[in-house]
């Protein structure tokens, strides 16, 4: 009886067996990313299945969750904004060839000066970039910071201007925002931030001959002790005139480097 009662088991299990290892055989199949059948070096259905899923691109399937506001993008941001001017003109004159190269020019130019201050650089419009600085840094104050790497483009791209059949004229102006840019995580700052870019691209459009100043820029404790301002009746806007002594020093060292660099005949 035992014995018969053991085969019966060893029949039912092992019916059981088989239907669990089709099951698992064709959820295996239906998770191939390929129409490449299964090879016989699998142990079992089970360790096939294993290697199915692991093989499966889990980060891509996920659904994006994690949008938790990044504290950097909740902190004041001083944003330069350069529109190229010159850049406008020459986009129907120059030829696809020429155009890249001009534009190769312009963010080497930009991404330099930025580079010593800390400065992130972003394409805002059609022909203008904006810099944005904010947080702590041995430079200086953000808004501080942004004049800086404004005096150090127009006065690269002053230099260039002699050794290149074209001209690089770029109009200038900062202003303060409250938030940051934002990231794809949380586009909420940079809805906020839309405000500066449309009043600055408007005080840039009267291609002031110097970098422009906002009056909330103007307050700031590094601006009132080391720049030299001029009020002028662009949106109450100050015009730059010039920086303190040991200010403007470290400011002509730095071109001298960036010259140096840019000025190899092999760039251009």
């Amino acid at each position: 009886m035992s014995i018969l009662l053991s085969l019966t088991v060893y029949g039912v299990g092992l019916q059981l067996g088989r239907r669990l290892g089709n099951r698992v055989s064709k959820l295996a199949s239906t998770l191939a990313l390929d129409e490449t059948p299964a090879s016989g070096n699998s142990p079992n259905e089970l360790s096939l299945l294993e290697s199915r899923v692991a093989s499966l691109p889990m980060d891509l399937l996920r659904t994006r969750n994690d949008i938790e506001a990044r504290e950097e993008n909740y902190r004041s941001t001083a944003v330069l904004h350069l529109h190229l001017d010159s850049l406008a003109d020459y986009v129907d004159t120059l030829d696809e060839q020429s155009l890249q190269r001009y534009t190769d020019r312009l963010h080497q130019v930009v991404y330099a000066s930025s580079g010593f201050y800390g400065g992130d650089l972003h394409v805002s419009r059609q022909f203008a970039l904006t810099v944005y600085f904010s947080g702590p840094n041995n430079a200086g104050s953000a808004a501080f910071r942004a004049a800086s790497c404004a005096w150090l483009v127009q006065a690269v791209s002053g230099e260039l201007e002699q050794v290149m059949p074209l001209s690089m004229k770029i109009s200038m102006a900062i202003s303060q925002s409250e938030l940051g840019m934002g990231d794809s995580k949380d586009i909420y700052p940079g809805l906020y931030m839309q405000h500066t870019l449309d009043e600055l691209q408007t005080v840039c459009a009267s291609k002031p001959p110097k970098l422009l100043l906002s009056p909330t820029v103007r307050e700031d404790t590094d601006i009132e002790g080391r720049l030299q301002l001029q009020a002028t009746e662009v949106m109450d806007y100050w015009m730059l005139e010039s920086f303190a002594g040991p200010y403007q020093d470290l400011l002509e060292r730095q071109l001298r480097l960036i010259l140096k660099r840019l000025m190899d005949p092999a760039l251009i």
